[in-house]
């Protein structure tokens, strides 16, 4: 709820989801650190919404919104995916609990 991009999440209409590979930890770390020029030097393409789509991903989902949803603290877009692409070359970063995963960890 207090995320600068919310007003413009809210009232877009539209959104994208961007799965990064294990590789491109380093650009997670970039759109996770506030108050930055996140797209500088980030290669990315406009689909038909003009959602930003990062290149190189393992996949992406052009969303429109269906639902907001009250989720305490958070608030939980809903979308109905409008276009998407997929590359199953690699394994996917994962973040859980505030620290980075591999697929097969125990903890």
């Amino acid at each position: 709820r207090r995320a600068y991009s919310l007003a413009a999440f809210h009232s877009a209409g539209h959104f994208a989801i961007n799965v990064l590979s294990e590789s491109q930890r380093p650009l997670s770390v970039v759109f996770a650190t506030p108050l930055i020029d996140k797209w500088d030097n980030v290669h990315y393409e406009l689909w038909d919404t003009g959602c930003p789509i990062l290149t190189d991903t393992l996949a992406n989902f052009e969303c429109k919104t269906q639902h907001i949803y009250d989720g305490g603290d958070h608030l939980i877009f809903v979308g109905r995916v409008d276009k998407m692409r997929y590359n199953s070359e690699g394994p996917p970063l994962l973040y859980f609990r505030g620290a980075y995963h591999r697929i097969g960890d125990t903890h």
